[in-house]
């Protein structure tokens, strides 16, 4: 379950970006798996310091583990060229910037990527859902 009430959840801080890119790039997770494990584990920290035991518990493979504990640097150097290139953020599901609508969904991501004002976020909105291929 996650922990509102820590203040670890906060991505423009240096470490924890750098732990939240790792974690969106780590190889075989996807996206249900990496709700379950911030879920289950309550903060970026704790899933960045998963344990072998909490690994098997939530059936993360080794590569994944791996790639947590040791990123591709050049993938987190371009990361963060793209997010300081302009108006643009990062925000985990625990941080109290992270759209409250989008966080009650059942699949929601564990981030998102904002390009321009994160303040436009808490604003009504729209969207428009289709087929790619129609």
């Amino acid at each position: 379950m996650t922990n509102d009430t820590q203040t670890n959840t906060d991505a423009d801080s240096p470490a924890n970006l750098l732990h939240w890119l790792a974690f969106l790039r780590a190889p075989g997770l996807s996206a249900a798996k990496r709700r379950a494990m911030y879920d289950t584990l309550g903060s970026i920290d704790a899933v960045i310091n998963i344990t072998g035991p909490q690994a098997m518990a939530l059936r993360v493979s080794a590569e994944s583990v791996t790639a947590l504990k040791r990123p591709a640097q050049r993938m987190l150097e371009q990361d963060l060229a793209w997010l300081s290139s302009g108006p643009r953020s990062l925000i985990g599901i625990g941080d109290p910037r992270y759209p409250a609508l989008l966080a009650r969904a059942p699949d929601a991501p564990v981030a998102v990527f904002v390009e321009g004002s994160i303040e436009r976020l808490a604003l009504p909105s729209i969207a428009i859902v289709g087929s790619r291929g129609a």
